[in-house]
C-alpha cells in the first residue's frame, strides 16, 4: 500500500464517491442567495470546482464562468466533460489565486475551508480573496459543523467495488479537537496487477462563532450566515452554514 496526498487518487473516482450529491439543487440554492442580495454576476470564479459537476447549472445564471481547483486531475476531468471551459479552468491554491482581474462572484463550496485546521488560516484566506472581488462583488463559502459529522458521518465505514477499481472509506471524528479524519483505501487494476493507495483527509469542524471571529478580523465589511439550503440564520444544531460576504463598510 502506498500513502499519497489527499485527492492524488481520489480525484480519479471523485464522481463515484460524490454521486449522492444533487448539484442542480445545490447550485440553485446559490442562485437564490444571490437574488436575495440583488446580485447578478457578470463574472464568476469557482475556486473549489472539483471535476466540474456544478458547471452546467452555474452557466445558466452566473455570467462568464471560470473554475479552479488545487488538483490537476480534477481540472483535467472538468475540461474533458465541459470542453467549452478550456482556457477558463486552471490549477491553483484557493489562498493564492493565480489571477489578476476581479470577479463579481467568487464561490467556494463542499466544505473546502474545513481543510484549514487553524482559524488564522481562514482569516488569511479571506484576506487573499478580498482583492479579487469587484466593488459590488460577493464571496460565498460554506463550512461544516460538528453536528454534520455527528449526524451523518461519525464512524462511517463505506465500501465500493467495481471490476477495475474500488475504495474503502473509514471516518473517525476526534470530538475533543473537532477534527474529522477520513481515510480512503483505493485500489485499481493496472496491467492485471492490483495496486492500493491510502489517502488521509483531515478537516476541522468550525462553529458559527469561530467563523464570525475570522470575518471580523478580515477586510470584509459585512456578511450574512444561513442554515444550509435556507434563508434562515443558523441554529445551534445547523450541520452546514453558508456565508455571503461583501466588501465595504459595515
Amino acid at each position: 500500500m502506498k500513502e499519497v496526498s489527499p485527492y492524488t487518487k481520489l480525484a480519479e473516482i471523485y464522481d463515484v464517491v460524490m454521486s449522492y450529491i444533487d448539484y442542480e439543487v445545490w447550485v440553485e440554492y446559490l442562485h437564490v442567495l444571490c437574488l436575495s442580495h440583488d446580485k447578478q454576476p457578470g463574472r464568476t470564479l469557482d475556486i473549489s470546482c472539483g471535476t466540474g459537476n456544478s458547471v452546467p447549472y452555474l452557466q445558466s445564471w452566473c455570467g462568464e464562468l471560470y473554475c479552479m481547483d488545487l488538483n490537476t486531475t480534477m481540472i483535467q476531468q472538468l475540461v474533458r466533460k465541459h470542453v467549452e471551459m478550456r482556457g477558463r479552468a486552471w490549477v491553483g491554491d484557493m489562498s493564492a489565486l493565480p489571477v489578476k482581474t476581479p470577479f463579481d462572484l467568487i464561490i467556494n463550496l463542499q466544505d473546502s475551508v474545513n481543510y484549514y485546521l487553524d482559524p488564522d488560516e481562514i482569516t488569511l484566506h479571506l484576506g487573499e480573496i478580498y482583492p479579487f472581488l469587484s466593488q459590488n462583488g460577493a464571496y460565498i463559502f460554506d463550512f461544516s459543523t460538528a453536528d454534520n459529522i455527528r449526524n451523518n458521518f461519525i464512524d462511517l465505514h463505506e465500501i465500493y467495488e467495481d471490476d477495475d477499481y474500488g475504495y474503502e472509506r473509514v471516518n473517525t471524528f476526534h470530538m475533543r479537537k473537532h477534527l474529522n479524519e477520513t481515510e480512503f483505501f483505493i485500489w485499481e487494476l493496472v496491467g492485471g496487477e492490483k495496486r492500493t493507495y491510502k489517502e488521509t483527509h483531515l478537516q476541522r469542524m468550525y462553529t458559527e462563532e469561530e467563523i464570525e471571529a475570522c470575518l471580523q478580523e478580515s477586510p470584509f465589511g459585512r456578511w450574512y450566515m444561513y442554515e444550509d439550503e435556507t434563508l434562515h440564520p443558523p441554529t445551534g444544531e445547523t450541520e452546514r452554514v453558508h456565508v455571503v460576504t461583501f466588501p465595504g463598510e459595515v
